[in-house]
């Protein structure tokens, strides 16, 4: 029986390791995502890929391997906020495992390092969790590209097919690569990649064959939905429409919320890369060109809102995990008290300095003398800090205090990071204010589905048999929460010469009707309104995710005679 037991002892560290990361990236990707109702692009996108499911004709967007793959799970299992969820969760959560192609260049500690770092990555953790095609993008194009580097063409023809069939943002990856390959052809002086030979003709014919196959197996749904290649068609199109078509404001704006959640990593990153350009290391020169090109590419494609942020979060990792590599492969020190002294010392007082600056912007109303007090005490531990350092470094260890130092920020710098994949994951006290790229977060949908199952049940008996007639309201949001009502009807205005059994309108718009109706107004969704905040208010966002709102209300109209007691006269 003995001789039958699988002894962890003998299961390779490494192994643990990747699978300890890869159950983060499940939990954090999973987690509560279909508690949390889906936003207006989401919803479109999940409408479409219900009606293709059906096998009913409609206006396909230009992301084919979502809408593809979403409308067999639908077929299968039923539409709903989880399974619109699923497939973008599981490629999200498996990209952990694409550092694994990169080992020969990247090493292997570097390389686990990274697949940890995509696991909490905030930006990579949204992107996950919304239902929509950017994961396929950035992860099907990565890994193609690791399996070429391989020379696996039939796996790398398949990724680059599902890259290509994650909508627009791959071509921000395909100009990146683009510019990488330009950049590769004028190595540095010292330590330069060694790439592998070229692909033969018969392999590259295997990566197009592959490519073209599974592009056009996945948007036609298998083949039962020939309609949906013309999906795969648009992405281009829809890509360049997204040049400089929104306000600077908003580019400063989503800006300033993608530097705050992505902070802890921005710090180790430019370490890191002036570092390695100081070493004329060519493994820290292209992931920083890949960070300046995926910046310019995605600022300039301000029309996503910040959807293509997510192809600078790679690069951010790379330089991250080797300098984080780097800086835990060194020792305390040969004073090891003076180490770990100086590791609380920055500890405690960041946070205690951090403290009164939050009680300093949460209190506008505080008297001039209160004021200068918290300032004071922001301000003192700071100087009380760097004081006790060159104490410590010339009265006993230069070498333990600055490595104890640095430990210390290490530490702060992955609380900091832990926070943010928390709140990214939705699992903080307020989803709806965090960096999001589009629409608004429907917090009301609860509540109206429950006002109009009860309604629907006291009149028909069943919660989705009543009558419901959406006036005017662009909302696919609203469309997609009511998606199970049987008698639910689109108008682009009212018609007075009907009398449905409710009425949903926006909050501009009356019902003037001979049937006597009651109105009650909903607060249908929330979207922080990042460009109207300032220093004060992202103070408050990074810690405790408060924000300035734009609400989206709706106005509930029934009928009187549904009403016991009532009539429509």
């Amino acid at each position: 029986m003995t001789e039958n037991k699988i002894h962890i002892s003998n299961i390779p560290l490494h192994l643990i390791a990747y699978t300890f990361a890869l159950l983060i990236a499940l939990g954090l990707r999973f987690a509560l995502i279909g508690q949390h109702p889906l936003n207006n692009v989401e919803a479109s996108l999940a409408l479409q890929a219900l009606a293709t499911g059906k096998g009913q004709a409609v206006s396909l967007s230009g992301e084919p391997g979502y809408l593809g793959l979403t409308a067999l799970i639908f077929f299968i299992f039923g539409g709903s906020d989880f399974w619109a969820r699923f497939t973008p969760a599981l490629i999200g959560s498996i990209s952990i495992l694409v550092p694994l192609l990169f080992r020969p260049w990247l090493g292997n500690r570097v390389s686990l390092l990274l697949a940890f770092l995509i696991a909490l990555d905030p930006v990579l953790i949204s992107a996950s969790r919304a239902a929509d095609g950017r994961v396929f993008a950035l992860f099907g194009l990565l890994a193609g590209i690791g399996f070429l580097l391989k020379k696996k063409p039939v796996l790398g023809g398949i990724c680059l097919g599902i890259a290509l069939s994650g909508g627009p943002g791959v071509w921000t990856g395909i100009l990146i690569l683009v510019g990488m390959a330009l950049v590769s052809r004028f190595p540095m002086a010292h330590n330069s990649l060694e790439y592998p030979t070229n692909l033969s003709k018969n392999q590259w014919v295997k990566v197009i064959a592959g490519t073209a196959v599974t592009l056009v197996v996945i948007s036609t749904q298998f083949f039962t939905y020939p309609a949906g290649i013309s999906a795969a068609g648009s992405s281009l199109a829809e890509y360049f429409t997204s040049f400089g078509e929104t306000a600077g404001n908003i580019v400063m704006g989503s800006s300033a919320a993608w530097l705050l959640v992505e902070l802890p990593f921005i710090i180790l990153a430019l370490w890191g890369l002036i570092d390695g350009l100081v070493r004329k290391d060519e493994l820290a020169r292209l992931p920083g060109v890949w960070w300046g090109l995926g910046l310019v590419l995605t600022l300039v494609t301000t029309a996503s809102g910040t959807g293509y942020f997510y192809w600078v979060s790679i690069p951010i990792l790379v330089l991250t995990a080797i300098k984080v590599n780097d800086l835990t492969r060194q020792s305390a020190g040969e004073n090891r008290i003076v180490f770990l002294a100086e590791a609380f010392l920055v500890f405690a007082l960041i946070i205690f300095s951090f403290l009164n600056l939050l009680a300093l912007v949460n209190n506008p109303a505080l008297t001039p003398d209160e004021t200068r007090n918290r300032i004071i005490g922001a301000l003192l531990p700071l100087i009380l800090l760097v004081v006790l350092t060159i104490l410590l470094s010339w009265g006993w260890s230069a070498s333990s205090t600055r490595k104890g130092f640095i430990a210390g920020v290490m530490v702060m710098l992955s609380l900091m990071a832990f926070s943010n994949a928390w709140k990214a994951s939705g699992l903080g006290s307020k989803p709806q204010y965090e960096f999001v790229d589009y629409g608004g977060h429907p917090v009301g949908s609860k509540t109206l589905k429950s006002t109009i199952a009860d309604i629907s049940r006291w009149n028909t008996g069943f919660e989705n048999r009543i009558d419901i007639v959406m006036v005017a309201l662009d909302q696919p949001s609203l469309r997609w929460a009511l998606r199970d009502y049987e008698n639910l009807i689109l108008q682009s205005g009212y018609n007075p010469d009907q009398s449905p059994s409710l009425i949903l309108t926006g909050t501009d718009q009356t019902i003037s009707s001979s049937t006597s109706y009651r109105g009650q107004k909903f607060l249908w969704a929330v979207q922080p309104q990042f460009s109207a905040m300032r220093l004060t208010d992202w103070v408050k966002w990074a810690v405790f995710r408060t924000a300035p709102e734009e609400k989206t209300e709706l106005i509930l109209w029934a009928r009187n005679d549904l009403f016991a007691g009532t009539t429509t006269e």
